[in-house]
């Protein structure tokens, strides 16, 4: 009886251990996260725009094509200086291609979209862009500093 006892405390300390262990699986690693900052003579431009694209390249990879991006709409309109958030991981980044791995060096841009639809800069969108940022990066400053003719 005692035996008995001591399988069944063991199979569930280890059904325990099984559930945490998935549980606590591995989480979405950042792609990169910080601060999206509007430059104080384009809040008249910006003001009655209300989606925000992040467009995120490989520096490495001899194509020019995205790595990834994500469209967000915004609940109130862009001010000057600090206006935006944002936190970018795998789950939340719509892969351009699948099966590519994440870069290690990036392009991070940043645009204002007046017409809200994906694809090139348009006449009236806000743009801003770094470069060279680390995977996993999570102070990047980004300042949309110019609008597109």
């Amino acid at each position: 009886m005692q035996k008995l006892v001591v399988l069944v405390i063991t199979l569930v300390v280890i059904g325990f251990a099984v559930i945490s262990a998935i549980d606590m699986g591995e989480k979405s690693p950042v792609i990169v996260a910080g601060d999206v900052v509007l430059d104080p003579s384009l809040e008249a431009a910006a003001e009655n725009i209300d989606t925000l694209f992040f467009v995120i390249y490989d520096e490495d990879s001899p194509m020019p094509m995205p790595w990834g991006a994500v469209k967000e709409k915004l609940s109130k309109p862009a001010k000057s200086g600090l206006f935006f958030n944002f936190f970018l991981t795998k789950e939340k980044v719509q892969l351009m291609r699948e099966n590519i791995p994440p870069p290690k060096k990036m392009r991070v841009k940043v645009r204002l979209d007046k017409d809200g639809v994906a694809g090139r800069d348009q006449p009236g969108d806000i743009v801003g862009q770094v470069e060279h940022i680390v995977f996993g990066a999570d102070n990047v400053n980004v300042k949309l500093e110019t609008k597109v003719p």
